[in-house]
């Protein structure tokens, strides 16, 4: 199958940014066309790199070859030119993009920062898909992680006499993510953002160049919460409460 995907213009349109391209109706009814055409007779999509089917679908990424820029995002010919883009992993994706950042003559790091927003329930392997895609050189923000780092408490326990320090170091982290301060080369950020709002929110607050949504059913978080021991019963209210608050993305 061959697609060709036709954008018509009237004087109502309005130039986007990078951001405002990646959630737009355009965008996201083109990314189901051409994922639809690199779809096998099994049911899956192969990284144009590595070749190996990827296996769930936040770890598809449809990169442009020519890379997208605030310079060139409205041009149609590139952000939305099927011969312009390729399905890849997302570990090749970001791979692609550290070469593109690193200038092989310089001792700089990529000058090409992303930040990624990982979200999903309790219980949905957050945190282990996340580790297994970053590298010693990017920059992580897990709450559990800094409730952790500063009590002597297990992971999961939150004492509130600890809240206010917890959001005042959540909320640097989030300052440097923002102003892109130091050298890291990209960022995630692991957070529930069962809310649209709240996930929108904080995708301006940092700038966050893509949102990744950890899709696994109320049924196996359970079976992971339960494999959890003690405190089963708690983490099972958690992602109760989780799923009762989802709102999923608006589909187009």
């Amino acid at each position: 199958m061959n697609i060709l995907f036709q954008h018509t213009t009237d004087q109502g349109d309005q130039h986007m940014n990078r951001h405002d391209f990646y959630r737009s109706k355009e965008w996201l009814n083109f990314r189901k066309l051409i994922m639809a055409e690199h779809t096998d007779q099994d049911g899956f999509v192969h990284c144009a790199i590595c070749t190996k089917p990827i296996l769930h679908k936040y770890d598809l990424i449809i990169h442009h070859k020519q890379e997208l820029s605030e310079a060139n995002v409205n041009d149609h010919n590139i952000s939305l030119n099927p011969e312009n883009v390729e399905c890849v992993c997302f570990r090749c994706h970001n791979k692609v993009h550290e070469r593109f950042g690193f200038n092989k003559t310089s001792t700089q790091r990529p000058v090409t920062k992303q930040v990624f927003i990982v979200y999903g329930s309790p219980c949905a392997g957050k945190s282990t898909w996340v580790h297994e895609q970053a590298t010693e050189q990017d920059l992580i923000v897990d709450m559990d992680s800094i409730w952790q780092m500063i009590s002597i408490n297990q992971r999961y326990d939150k004492p509130a006499a600890l809240r206010s320090v917890v959001f005042e170091m959540r909320d640097k982290l989030y300052d440097i993510i923002k102003y892109r301060s130091g050298k890291w080369h990209n960022a995630y950020i692991i957070t529930g953002g069962a809310m649209k709002g709240d996930r929108d929110r904080l995708q301006q607050r940092v700038g966050a160049d893509d949102l990744i949504f950890i899709d696994t059913d109320h049924d196996t978080c359970i079976k992971r919460a339960m494999d959890r021991g003690d405190n089963a019963d708690e983490w099972i209210g958690y992602i109760n409460e989780w799923f009762e608050k989802f709102q999923p993305d608006e589909v187009i």
